[in-house]
């Protein structure tokens, strides 16, 4: 059942963010509802309120955000209602780097979590028939309920003050990733050379088909596809 929450949001580049009564919808099967205990801020937050990125407007932004579990889809068994939780980004699962577990090179990283729609196009938040674009970063953290999904949310115990653990969704997580993932092993190979070849990271193709468009491309930001796929690079810099 869909039910009526706060939400800090973003109508126009570059302005305020304002407190709004909004409707969120009851979670579908793959999806977890969660009340948002703290949330943080990230740079990027503010970049995609300024306008660099081509996230649609009016949206509620927020990806670092930690809370409680208070509804659950029919899929889910991750996690329980009732259960402490940390949100990161979100992730398909089923493209290459998926499944061989580097969901940050997802290779639909962009459109999940740049688009704030869900791969159907939908948003599960609006506010008197208007759409509020949702779903950013699999979150939209800045609100009192957000909905995320099975792979972007992270079990905590519960004796961990929840005011405390928003960042790691983001912050810490990319620094200490960065850190790990740059550190010479014994055998003087980079992590991801483990298998005797290197990562294929520079093919970006998504496959989404929400209403940004799919191919290589994004019709909202035609450039995207070559910018993201900048960051896919080997290891050994090719």
């Amino acid at each position: 059942m869909n039910m009526k929450v706060k939400a800090a949001v973003a109508r126009q580049v570059g302005g305020p963010l304002a407190i709004e009564t909004i409707e969120i919808e009851a979670p579908r099967a793959h999806e977890v509802r969660v009340r948002v205990v703290a949330t943080g801020v990230c740079h990027t937050d503010m970049v995609v309120r300024d306008g660099h990125l081509p996230t649609p407007f009016p949206v509620v932004l927020g990806h670092e955000g930690a809370g409680v579990v208070e509804a659950i889809g029919s899929a889910i068994s991750k996690v329980a209602v009732g259960d402490h939780v940390v949100m990161s980004f979100n992730s398909c699962g089923g493209c290459p780097s998926c499944q061989d577990n580097e969901p940050a090179y997802c290779h639909e990283f962009f459109p999940r979590n740049f688009f704030a729609t869900r791969a159907d196009g939908s948003s599960g938040l609006a506010k008197a028939g208007e759409k509020i674009h949702g779903n950013f970063f699999g979150q939209s953290s800045f609100a009192s309920y957000a909905l995320c999904h099975e792979r972007n949310v992270v079990k905590v115990r519960q004796d961990v003050a929840l005011e405390m653990l928003g960042p790691l969704g983001c912050g810490v997580l990319t620094g200490a990733g960065w850190r790990y993932s740059c550190h010479q092993s014994a055998g003087g190979r980079r992590r991801g050379q483990d298998h005797g070849h290197h990562r294929q990271r520079r093919q970006f193709r998504p496959r989404y088909h929400g209403e940004h468009g799919g191919g290589t491309q994004c019709r909202a930001w035609p450039g995207a596809a070559r910018h993201v796929r900048h960051s896919w690079r080997r290891t050994d810099g090719h």
